[in-house]
């Protein structure tokens, strides 16, 4: 991150690394809460308009048979779970709150706590996640809190997504570092049955 590692910088030949899944969505709810009536019901309305459509315009009904649980997945991932994590903040007023900001303290209270993990020289994160829209700042949180127990140096993807989650969230990985790194790349696999609503 721009700094010249100095005497203290240097590596030890084998480092200690701890690897964390923190489960925060930049936006909405954890799969756990996510409202599963509703997630099957975009899928089943799309399915049903879509059945009606194609029957009133003459299409068999053996062939619509076949396209339908197509139909019902692209409902249920392309629309309601991106409409469902979107509605998060809502959904937290509703009583759903997943205590996300808390998990981040929790572990950096642990991380300090904790004899067997004061002394790791590597955290590697996963699900912790930032976006563009209704980002929260959890990837931010736990930098910063990471930076007061000794690990000055983190690698994160950018708050905003490339192409095509643009408007979705990063890929929610994060590395936590005692010692400099020294390159940072966030890469983006393209288009996916999810890419628009996950990572």
């Amino acid at each position: 991150m721009g700094v010249e590692p100095g005497a203290c910088d240097v590596p030890p030949a084998q480092l200690e690394v701890l690897t964390v899944n923190m489960c925060i969505m930049s936006s909405g709810v954890t799969n756990r809460h996510l409202l599963t009536r509703l997630v099957h019901l975009a899928g089943a309305i799309l399915a049903g308009k879509l059945t009606v459509v194609l029957l009133l315009v003459g299409v068999r009904l053996s062939k619509v048979l076949v396209v339908l649980p197509l139909v019902y997945l692209v409902g249920v991932f392309l629309i309601s779970i991106p409409i469902i994590r979107l509605l998060g903040p809502l959904l937290q007023l509703a009583g759903l709150n997943d205590y996300k900001k808390e998990r981040v303290d929790l572990f950096l209270q642990a991380l300090l706590e904790r004899p067997a993990w004061r002394g790791v020289d590597v955290i590697c994160v996963q699900e912790c996640y930032g976006g563009w829209l209704l980002s929260g700042n959890y990837p931010k949180l736990l930098t910063e809190g990471a930076r007061a127990l000794g690990f000055e140096y983190a690698a994160m993807p950018p708050e905003r997504p490339h192409f095509p989650a643009t408007l979705g969230q990063n890929s929610g990985l994060v590395i936590l570092s005692r010692y400099p790194i020294d390159c940072v790349v966030a890469h983006s696999f393209g288009l996916a049955v999810d890419c628009f609503g996950s990572n």
